[in-house]
């Protein structure tokens, strides 16, 4: 099943990240030929596009229209042959480098010699690529490789997703990894990952959190990665304040530029400040840690 929808490109790029989730074959940005906006398409397989699925991704397309208000055209739906579109994508995937020093392999692709030595994680197409080289994944992966490098040893990846931040962590030293989401599909993908990498034993997954008066049954974290809706952030701001060594740093992603006075403003009301702000694009990164540190 093929889906195009045109938009705001910040909605886009959610759009796509959330049908990586669901499985999708790969996701093409492009002009919309009518208006001159941006629009989007993205491919996912039969098999997987079952009602329940096509009622899912609605209710997606009706929350992004709210949280990005904008030109929209209607969510089309096109039913395509499989075989030549993931054949296709598959061949435009090449093995990646992102900056904290990972690989990110696809499983039918060999890793390259400059591999040798380095971590790495394999990842098939539709449950992490385009999410691993988002702005947003791609910051708080640099920040939290560098963080575990200094002596992070325990790291709370919150709306874990794919799981690949949390993969991350372990993979390159955390000796405590916990990914929570509320989807449980993103679970249920976030351990198949978990499966095809061997990480089974180093990282947890459990229910993600929505009241953020919830304390986990656990040590503070020294590190926290969250790549979710400011709004969202702002919301959990108090969880994440709770859960946090008193020397330790949050990543804090999926934050557009506009929305920083609010963040600035949570941050504030639970003693927490940033320390370091990373821009791309759009999209805003901050490390933020306790006030008085």
């Amino acid at each position: 099943m093929e889906f195009q929808l045109a938009g705001p490109l910040p909605a886009l790029e959610l759009f796509a990240d959330f049908m990586d989730e669901l499985g999708a074959g790969g996701a093409v940005f492009s002009e919309e030929p009518r208006t001159g906006g941006q629009m989007v398409t993205v491919f996912l397989p039969g098999p997987t596009a079952g009602p329940a699925t096509l009622d899912r991704v609605r209710a997606r397309v009706a929350e992004l229209r709210g949280d990005f208000p904008g030109g929209y055209g209607e969510l089309a739906l096109t039913r395509v042959e499989d075989r030549d579109w993931n054949e296709e994508y598959e061949k435009s995937l090449e093995p990646i480098r992102l900056e904290p020093g990972l690989w990110i392999v696809p499983t039918f692709k060999e890793p390259p010699p400059e591999a040798a030595g380095e971590p790495m994680l394999r990842l098939d197409p539709g449950l992490a690529f385009g999410t691993g080289l988002h702005e947003t994944t791609a910051a708080c992966l640099a920040l939290m490789g560098r963080l575990v490098r200094e002596g992070a040893r325990s790291v709370l990846d919150l709306g874990t997703g794919t799981g690949i931040l949390a993969m991350a962590a372990a993979r390159l030293g955390a000796e405590r990894v916990l990914g929570l989401d509320l989807d449980s599909l993103a679970l249920r993908v976030a351990e198949s990952n978990l499966r095809l990498n061997g990480l089974e034993g180093r990282v947890r997954l459990g229910a993600g959190v929505s009241d953020p008066a919830i304390v986990l049954p656990e040590p503070p974290f020294d590190l926290i990665a969250a790549n979710v809706f400011a709004e969202a952030l702002c919301r959990l701001m108090p969880f994440i304040a709770r859960h946090l060594a008193p020397n330790g740093r949050a990543a804090l992603s999926g934050i557009l530029a506009d929305r920083l006075p609010l963040m600035e403003r949570a941050l504030a009301a639970n003693r927490l400040r940033a320390y370091e702000t990373i821009k791309e694009g759009k999209w805003v990164t901050l490390l933020v840690g306790p006030a008085a540190n």
